[in-house]
């Protein structure tokens, strides 16, 4: 595999100390790209680790994948690596994948149909599942698509997972918009990016199967309370501009209140977290009646109940909250295409 010069795809990761899951992350893109005359460009930026990463880099340099390997002098943070993730890709399109993350087998390969298929997308998802067995996509001679010409109904679709960095392939001709460093520390550097490219752009993708499988219960370092409750509203105040833009604020915390908010709540009070927050400060930020209601349903009730309590109602409060999901999201007829495109 060669250097390209203008690539279709930049596959960027950010990393940090984490060598044993970026030779993982790494393997499953090398069997899939090395060896081929594919347009994609692979760049691993270091965070000034002091582990092995250099030299798991190294054997897959040998190995024939050409990386470009950018190491930072001193560990400059998270936010800081992962908007380098973009400013320095010279595709059209970018990833910023998580050291963690892998793509599934095949998976490459179908993202890189629907870019060649699509003149100019503002931002495709690719979809995920948590890692149990990596999905074997290489039999597969089409994979569907649901193309969104209102960037509302593709937020419906996709909702929180609009922050997930190794989920969104976005176009990079929008990067030089975005001040990166006036976002640092957010934890959500790449949201105002993502946002940007979705609604300037005349339609965004997602793809029906997964793509990326993610490890499970691997997140944590930092308090979901600032960067879901208080960090991602003032995004959303900042970069949603219009009526219609800021619907998002409150489609998205309602499908935080109800898909994440909870679940995150029971690990902090049964201790099974990485997270910073403790239980006696949380209180979440809602702006609209329908986000009050929202949370008095189905977060407040986890923040009050005693912990004995919580544990033992836990899989009827799961199903509960299910149902009242469903009557909740009453899914109504969105502008959307199905496409099969051919391997």
């Amino acid at each position: 595999m060669a250097f390209i010069e203008k690539p279709l795809l930049t596959i960027a990761i950010p990393t940090y100390n984490r060598s044993k899951f970026l030779d993982k992350a790494l393997y499953y893109i090398d069997v899939q790209v090395n060896g081929f005359d594919f347009p994609i460009e692979i760049i691993v930026s270091d965070n000034c680790s002091d582990d092995d990463t250099s030299l798991i880099v190294q054997k897959y340099i040998d190995n024939g994948l050409a990386i470009r390997y950018i190491k930072n002098e001193i560990n400059k943070g998270a936010d800081f690596n992962i908007a380098q993730c973009y400013t320095q890709a010279k595709g059209k399109y970018v990833v910023a994948f998580g050291d963690d993350d892998i793509f599934n087998k095949g998976s490459i390969v179908q993202i890189l149909n629907v870019l060649n298929k699509y003149e100019d997308i503002g931002v495709f998802y690719l979809n995920w599942k948590l890692l149990d067995s990596v999905d074997e996509m290489d039999n597969l001679s089409n994979s569907e698509i649901l193309l969104f010409k209102d960037y509302i109904d593709f937020f419906e679709k996709i909702s929180h997972n609009v922050t997930f960095i190794s989920g969104n392939v976005v176009n990079s001709k929008f990067i030089k918009n975005i001040n990166f460093d006036s976002y640092l520390g957010t934890n959500l550097v790449q949201l105002p990016l993502f946002l940007t490219a979705a609604f300037e752009s005349t339609y965004n993708i997602v793809h029906k199967a997964p793509l990326v499988s993610v490890e499970p219960e691997n997140s944590g370092g930092f308090s979901v309370l600032k960067v879901f409750g208080k960090n991602i509203n003032d995004i959303f105040r900042k970069v949603c501009l219009n009526s219609k833009q800021a619907q998002l604020s409150e489609m998205i915390n309602c499908r935080l209140f109800m898909e994440c908010f909870p679940g995150w709540i029971y690990r902090i009070k049964t201790q099974n977290h990485s997270f910073t927050d403790r239980l006696s400060s949380f209180k979440l930020e809602y702006n609209t009646k329908k986000e009050l209601f929202v949370y008095l349903f189905f977060v407040y009730p986890v923040i009050i109940m005693p912990e004995k309590l919580l544990k033992i109602i836990w899989p009827i409060f799961k199903i509960y909250s299910a149902i009242l999901r469903k009557i909740i999201l009453f899914k109504k007829k969105k502008n959307v295409e199905f496409i099969t495109i051919n391997k």
